[in-house]
């Protein structure tokens, strides 16, 4: 009698698991858009691209952000290190931050108690934005805010921070949103241990 009690409660958990992913769109590609290449490295001045987005980086995009009118331009004319930077019009979007409005992110592989030195350059003409770093693991995180303003930035820009991994965290999670409308650059993310 117990092997089938627990044969039933296994044919649950499918059936649930069956019918959560039929309603529910768990796809990844559908929460956002990164393109892989190795040879790239870090990337963080943006320089390697693919589909005109830079690779190794997690982007939320018109695609996946259903409530935003924007683009994401390789920028390269308006840039502080390498040939080009990212850009970021938005003409519409909800600033609730994440996967929910215009952004990217990086996620490193980190143990608790490594401390990393994070920098970064940046423009802003009337958008507001957020930039967070954080310990993470699979299940979830906390991000600190580095720096959230409307601050028209009209020449470069560079912001600094310093974080160390927290007990139980697996990774370091990098992230930047655009929480209203307006031009964003942003260049050369450096992140070092």
């Amino acid at each position: 009698m117990k092997k089938s009690s627990n044969t039933i409660k296994v044919s649950y958990f499918f059936i649930f698991v069956f019918i959560y992913l039929f309603f529910t769109d768990c796809s990844t590609s559908k929460l956002s858009v990164c393109y892989n290449d190795k040879n790239a490295g870090f990337n963080g001045s943006f320089e390697f691209t693919q589909n005109n987005l830079p690779v190794n980086w997690i982007l939320y995009t018109a695609q996946t952000v259903p409530k935003g009118d924007f683009d994401i331009i390789t920028d390269t004319v308006n840039y502080i290190e390498g040939e080009k930077s990212l850009h970021f019009v938005v003409r519409k979007c909800v600033s609730n931050g994440g996967r929910y409005s215009p952004g990217l992110s990086k996620e490193l592989p980190a143990k608790q108690g490594e401390t990393y030195n994070i920098s970064f350059w940046i423009k802003n003409i009337g958008s507001e934005f957020i930039v967070k770093a954080g310990g993470v693991t699979g299940f979830g995180g906390k991000l600190q805010i580095i720096v959230q303003s409307e601050e028209q930035i009209e020449s470069w820009k560079k912001f600094e921070s310093i974080y160390t991994i927290p007990s139980g965290m697996t990774a370091l999670r990098f992230e930047v949103n655009l929480l209203t409308p307006g031009s964003f650059w942003i260049d050369n993310v450096i992140i070092t241990k």
